[in-house]
């Protein structure tokens, strides 16, 4: 991991507390197609029997789902595999499953930050379906950094563990997006609780997918209690599901004062809030290289980078950036010392993926920056690049890829 320090000088109107604000939360349709993703652990304490029943369970699973549902695969041991894209084929995904074999080691917490990024792309309602039988033993992404991530996205997250798992952070995980773990130590459970898994979903989300509006609140600093109405309803980042229609009026207390939004709950639409403790906020916008990477700042997710490549040897890249509404765009960023790390995604052709951190001082200017998480160069739209001195040049192994994506 790369970290050093870097002293940015960040250009934003000023900014105000969301009360009477109407940009202060924005809506994501959430139609009425839900898009899974199962992720099967295939270490080799999985061998046998064990990976036999989960394979079985899954593909249950994927009987039971509803007609416009569809799904995705990702398997993990050592490394993470995306074994099937999303799709609405049966077939497809029964194939799919039945090649998946066993060996190597756990790295459950990658896999699960893959497959958020699958949904990512989706328009759908997300749901993560995972099952593992060991404790994660080398990924990069934390159970903290999936439960931000998926609570600021809107994703439900579901466990299956067999035999010895770290129950309580996945638990967490689970019931903090709305989900839940099951747990078990008889292989031969795995089919009944894959079925227990999607019946409870439908029966408490699918059924009013139509009926209720959702919530996903995140702030700078986290951790702060949200209210509702008046009510306390937890602390961001948080998500809402099942609300009943209508404005409703949102607070998230931090301690300098309450920041206020009138924000409605609109059936089959999910609203993103981001609140921020400071009135004085500046715009950040980051790229990053190799695409599709996470970003959080001061511990806190704040979405991927795009997925499309940018032409930064453009004199005029930073201004084209802010005029591309696809490029991830932080709003209100307060004023003060940040620290941002960016982790690219787990992919099964390039490895575990890599990460960098460093440290931005937000005083008085919007700023795009764009980052090379390999090779720990920064470049932004006012000033020179800043590179991280090597003995040896190191390999950028997604230089095809970005070529292949970009024709």
């Amino acid at each position: 991991m790369l970290k050093y320090v870097i002293s940015i000088v960040l250009l934003w109107p000023w900014g105000s507390y969301g009360q009477g604000r109407a940009d202060c939360f924005q809506l994501r349709p959430e139609p009425p197609r839900h898009d899974f993703v199962l992720v099967i652990d295939r270490s080799g304490s999985m061998a046998g029997v064990p990976l036999e029943r989960a394979l079985a369970g899954a593909q249950g699973f994927v009987r039971k789902m509803k007609k416009d549902d569809r799904a995705a695969i990702v398997a993990f041991d050592s490394k993470v595999e995306v074994i099937e894209e999303m799709t609405g084929d049966r077939e497809r995904l029964y194939r799919s499953l039945r090649s998946i074999r066993s060996g190597g080691s756990t790295v459950l917490y990658d896999a699960l930050a893959r497959s958020a990024s699958l949904l990512l792309r989706q328009n759908g309602k997300g749901i993560i379906v995972f099952m593992t039988d060991g404790i994660d033993t080398g990924s990069r992404y934390s159970a903290r950094d999936l439960e931000s991530m998926s609570l600021s996205e809107g994703l439900f997250v579901y466990g299956i563990g067999l035999g010895r798992v770290d129950a309580e952070a996945l638990s967490q995980l689970s019931v903090a997006t709305g989900g839940m773990l099951e747990l078990t130590t008889d292989p031969l459970q795995l089919g009944s609780l894959y079925e227990r898994v999607i019946d409870t979903f439908y029966t408490t989300y699918g059924r009013r997918a139509l009926e209720t509006g959702a919530y996903s609140i995140r702030s700078i600093p986290a951790g702060r209690e949200v209210r509702i109405n008046g009510r306390s309803v937890g602390k961001t980042p948080l998500k809402l599901d099942n609300w009943d229609p209508g404005n409703h009026h949102v607070e998230v207390l931090f301690k300098r004062g309450t920041w206020q939004c009138q924000a409605p709950a609109v059936p089959g639409q999910r609203d993103f809030i981001d609140a921020r403790e400071d009135d004085i906020g500046y715009d950040v916008w980051i790229l990053s290289r190799p695409r599709g990477a996470s970003v959080f700042i001061d511990d806190v997710y704040v979405g991927m980078t795009a997925l499309y490549p940018v032409n930064t040897k453009d004199k005029q890249w930073g201004k084209k950036v802010k005029q591309d509404n696809r490029d991830l765009r932080i709003p209100l960023v307060p004023q003060g010392h940040h620290t941002v790390r960016m982790l690219a995604m787990p992919d099964f052709d390039f490895g575990l993926g890599q990460e960098i951190t460093f440290d931005i001082d937000i005083i008085d200017r919007e700023r795009v920056l764009s980052v090379n998480i390999l090779q720990g160069d920064i470049q932004y739209d006012h000033g020179p690049a800043i590179r991280v001195k090597k003995d040896k040049k190191t390999e950028d192994p997604f230089d095809e890829l970005d070529e292949l994506m970009s024709e």
